[in-house]
């Protein structure tokens, strides 16, 4: 038997649309579970290169630049001819990312004006998780039994979403199974991460120039995602991701996991199966108030998970060398790949 799983960030309100709705069993090994640690996943800046300034060259010979470095434009009309700070003032009220992008495209002046929000939304996009509460809920989770911490959002923020009306058949007691439901119906649609490969798909088909879609291009190749099957013998890099627990400081190394993908899963030519941190974190943030989960493992284990509810981020190790120096942090790597080996194996035992 089983019950009915969903991945949800509590803090954002938002439900992951991956491979989740079903029963855990039915998708735990899914490659598309990879997707789940890519939500977390830090942009990796290259950091001898600007995302956005270097859309245009200037001449900085004869016209005054502005804070950021940019030319201002001579004879200006419109918008071009206010001053540097009431053209921050209109980038300040905007939080769309493509009303944003379309004004950095629309001058290079602009566009080197509104490089700093431009980074911070794009950030934003592209882990849209990270340092958010994380938990996989099961369907027959009581709202009197979630993780220390996690209480108040239930008594607080999940109720606000809730419609009472004056005639309320409960008067006042609350039902003790209303997280779920809540979060299916209420919670908002999170798919994929923001990734260089659809950055320009943001904008209608044929909404864009030539000329302004080498400087999207340019953008997105400051991204440093690409899709990719899971470890291809292209995708050194992910190699050396980390994934980080924000909230007990611990951390599991990308390598080793590739390392038990490669031993386990590409000799079994399992089609569409992998062992990605996106397993390492579902191995740990599952909970629920019974154990069903459609799996032939220690399922005890596995549903009611200690990680539940925590906040986390994935990193390149070069960006983390304070952590992982750090004796205040733990590595945990080869207590979670035992873990997962023992999932593996009594997942496939007699097939």
């Amino acid at each position: 038997m089983g019950q009915y799983w969903f991945t949800i960030a509590m803090e954002c309100r938002e439900k992951w649309i991956g491979q989740t709705g079903s029963k855990l069993g039915e998708w735990f090994w899914d490659w598309e579970v990879m997707g789940l640690a890519r939500l977390l996943k830090r942009p990796h800046w290259a950091d001898d290169i600007s995302c956005t300034a270097q859309w245009s060259r200037l001449d900085h010979g004869y016209l005054p630049t502005t804070s950021t470095g940019a030319s201002a434009p001579r004879r200006a009309k419109g918008i071009l001819s206010l001053p540097v700070e009431l053209v921050n003032a209109v980038f300040d009220n905007l939080d769309d990312l493509l009303d944003v992008l379309n004004m950095c495209l629309a001058h290079k002046f602009l566009g080197a004006i509104g490089e700093p929000l431009a980074h911070k939304l794009i950030a934003e996009e592209y882990a849209p998780w990270a340092k958010q509460k994380i938990i996989c809920i099961g369907n027959n989770l009581l709202d009197s039994d979630l993780p220390a911490g996690l209480e108040r959002y239930v008594a607080q923020d999940i109720r606000d979403l809730i419609d009472h009306t004056e005639d309320d058949e409960h008067d006042g007691d609350e039902d003790d199974d209303q997280l779920f439901g809540t979060a299916i119906d209420k919670y908002g649609k999170r798919g994929g991460a923001l990734w260089h490969g659809v950055l320009h798909m943001l904008w209608p088909a044929g909404a864009l120039t030539r000329a302004d879609r080498r400087k999207v291009a340019q953008l997105a190749r400051k991204l440093d995602v690409v899709e990719r099957k899971p470890y291809a013998s292209s995708n050194v890099e992910d190699s050396q991701l980390v994934l980080f627990n924000l909230s007990k400081q611990k951390y599991v190394r990308q390598a080793s996991v590739q390392g038990l993908h490669e031993r386990l899963v590409e000799p079994e030519a399992f089609p569409g199966k992998a062992i990605d941190l996106g397993q390492v974190l579902l191995s740990h943030i599952c909970w629920s108030s019974d154990d069903g989960c459609a799996m032939a493992v220690d399922s005890k284990r596995l549903t009611r998970g200690p990680w539940a509810g925590d906040h986390f981020e994935v990193m390149y190790a070069g960006q983390s060398r304070g952590r992982l120096d750090s004796e205040e942090w733990t590595d945990v790597t080869d207590d979670t790949v035992a873990w997962l080996e023992e999932l593996w194996r009594d997942t496939w035992r007699g097939t």
